[in-house]
């Protein structure tokens, strides 16, 4: 049965897990933004 302990630490690596994936989503956002700005830049877009 797990402790108030356990219970706790789960809930840190979860909050973790949440700010990662937060990090990557908004870095893959960022990544994409600028591969437009650079497409449009270019005039690669059409």
């Amino acid at each position: 049965m797990p402790t108030e302990r356990d219970e706790e630490q789960a809930s840190v690596d979860e909050a973790l897990e949440r700010e990662t994936h937060h990090e990557k989503t908004r870095d893959a956002a960022h990544e994409q933004g600028e591969i437009q700005k650079q497409t449009r830049e270019h005039d690669l877009d059409g």
